[in-house]
């Protein structure tokens, strides 16, 4: 279990790390919206490749349209409301894991 809880610390880590440059309270312009796209997408594409069992708590389905919706949002969101929604993503993968 703290294998698996680590993995997915390190890959939010790894992820909120690349986005770090930008900018903290305003919505992002255009570009700034286009590589929080693409970051989403590249931490889409890879969760289920490095997590040993990304759907045990949610469905493919549930995760994708989480996904989804943070995307459509980004444009209209902060720098700390886009890594707040990835960190919703990340747990609720959590449900009903036991840490200790």
């Amino acid at each position: 279990m703290i294998g698996v809880f680590l993995r997915r610390v390190m890959l939010v880590t790894v992820a909120l790390r690349t986005l770090s440059s930008l900018s903290y309270g305003s919505q992002a312009n255009q570009a700034e919206a286009a590589q929080w796209r693409q970051d989403l997408h590249f931490f889409a594409e890879q969760a289920p490749r490095v997590h040993k069992n990304l759907y045990h708590a949610i469905t493919r389905q549930e995760f994708d349209d989480a996904v989804k919706s943070l995307d459509e949002r980004i444009s209209a969101l902060s720098r700390n409301q886009i890594i707040t929604g990835i960190m919703r993503i990340v747990a609720m993968n959590l449900r009903g894991v036991r840490l200790t």
